[in-house]
């Protein structure tokens, strides 16, 4: 169960050098997986508002139910594979009689700008890419203790290989150069140290040595996003992150740099629908 398996990963409907350039980055890229199971799920098990803080992956073993992610409906059945990502809401059940049981796997990524530029198919079924296979090997070393980093990275390469043949998975056809890349990067860090105050695009000027309209335009093209949405979903995300952690409203809107109260609630409603006291007083359940 411990030997090295070469990798020879093929994408024949991915051909241009843009999408070539996407596989080198998911080949390179360090995976830390936080968690790796799988569950057979109670009689009564359901979840409610589950808040996602990394990356998730099921997939459906056996059994059928429904999956709302951030409001939106979905089967669950046998086959099916389902990704979530940091700042997701979910809620779930199944029929009673036929109880789910679901491999699961929670990971972070050392690459903050990649899986935003990757399509996403919930549901597919991906049942005949003996993508479970490699989930079952993946826990089994982990049950002898020997789940090494190295392992956890071909597991979750193998996964990912899989998903992009069922077409679980498909890359944005946005052109991104790697000095881009090294510019977001870039960016990124400067934002991330400074996320306690209001960042201005005069600021980033300096900082990467671009126009406006060229640092907008690289953010656009990377995150969907112009570059003041982008940092204030940051900061939303980690106002989520110390809200759930027991921070008081008025300490995390301080933490994060807002003038006052009603500023912080303001935006926060907007990106989340609801308000820092009643996320705050949400109960978000773990999987298990």
């Amino acid at each position: 169960m411990g030997h090295r398996v070469k990798l020879d990963i093929q994408y024949p409907m991915q051909t241009s050098a843009n999408k070539n350039f996407y596989l080198e980055v998911l080949l390179h890229t360090k995976y830390s997986i936080n968690t790796l199971s799988l569950v057979h799920c109670d009689h009564d098990w359901k979840l409610n508002n589950r808040f996602i803080p990394d990356y998730d992956l099921w997939y459906v073993k056996k059994g059928q139910g429904s999956v709302w992610i951030n409001g939106e409906l979905f089967p669950l059945q046998a086959g099916c594979v389902y990704f979530f990502r940091p700042g997701d809401v979910i809620s779930a059940s199944q029929n009673e009689d036929q109880p789910l049981s679901v491999y699961y796997c929670h990971f972070q990524t050392d690459i903050h700008w990649f899986f935003p530029q990757v399509r996403i198919q919930q549901g597919c079924n991906a049942k005949n890419q003996k993508l479970e296979f490699h989930l079952f090997q993946g826990l089994q070393l982990q049950r002898t203790g020997s789940f090494t980093p190295e392992d956890q990275r071909l597991m979750l390469l193998m996964v990912f290989h899989l998903l992009f043949k069922a077409k679980g998975m498909s890359f944005y056809s946005q052109e991104i150069t790697p000095l881009d890349i090294e510019r977001f990067d870039k960016a990124l860090a400067y934002m991330d140290e400074h996320i306690g105050k209001t960042i201005t695009l005069i600021e980033l000027e300096q900082v990467l040595c671009m126009e406006k309209s060229g640092i907008n335009s690289l953010f656009r093209t990377i995150t969907g996003m112009s570059t003041i949405q982008f940092f204030t979903k940051l900061r939303m995300n980690k106002a989520k992150l110390l809200l759930r952690k027991g921070t008081t409203i008025t300490q995390t809107a301080q933490n994060l740099g807002y003038p006052d109260l009603y500023s912080f609630s303001k935006v926060f409603k907007r990106h989340t629908g609801i308000s820092p006291r009643t996320y705050s007083q949400s109960s978000f359940e773990s999987f298990e």
